[in-house]
């Protein structure tokens, strides 16, 4: 075989041999992303089971706050939930003391309607 064949011959097998070297090069480092990619998401898999339970929480308690007559005591619970500023807390309580203040007096409207109407049934205004 001519020796230039042999040189020709050589410099592809060297060729080759860098090819598959950056061939598994490039394995070890898609391996190792692939290892990563992996356990980022088994952790956001995680997250979202906590995102779903933490979504399922904050329902129930705005629920609890809207259905409650003793709003006060969740407004700790609410601030804390919705990282409320200590404005937003103050301005969330001064509204509570104001829906209250509205539903108190109309409740004394109301009795105070009620009993006389019956007053005037029974004769006795």
């Amino acid at each position: 075989m001519p020796s230039e064949t042999i040189k020709a011959l050589q410099t592809k097998i060297e060729h080759m041999a860098e090819l598959l070297s950056d061939s598994e090069n490039n394995i070890e480092r898609l391996t190792a992303q692939e290892r990563v990619l992996k356990e980022e998401i088994r952790r956001l898999d995680g997250l979202h089971g906590m995102q779903d339970m933490n979504v399922a929480y904050v329902k129930n308690v705005l629920f609890k706050f809207f259905e409650t007559d003793d709003r006060p005591s969740l407004v700790p619970v609410v601030a804390t939930m919705l990282h409320l500023s200590p404005d937003e807390v103050r301005r969330l309580r001064e509204s509570i003391k104001i829906q209250q203040g509205l539903v108190n007096t109309l409740n004394s409207t109301l009795n105070t309607s009620v009993t006389n109407m019956i007053g005037g049934l029974w004769g006795t205004t």
